[in-house]
């Protein structure tokens, strides 16, 4: 069963990139599509290593943004 997992994006105690939930963190994979909420709208990309990247271009994450992936 599919569903999606929202949180926060962070580094975890390793300083790996991770997603911060109510109840722990969790592991953010490298090629994982995900979203990300700029506070009004949500982008779409691949998760690289802390940055989204978009098409050509290339976002760093911030510490707290909101992000939401499918987690399969």
């Amino acid at each position: 069963m599919n569903y999606h997992v929202e949180g926060t994006f962070s580094w975890d105690a390793d300083g790996f990139p991770a997603i911060r939930l109510e109840n722990g963190t969790m592991p953010l994979a490298d090629g994982k599509e995900i979203r990300v909420s700029n506070g009004e709208d949500w982008i779409s990309g691949i998760h690289i290593y802390g940055d989204l990247l978009r098409g050509d271009r290339i976002e760093m994450l911030q510490p707290g943004a909101r992000i939401r992936i499918l987690n399969k």
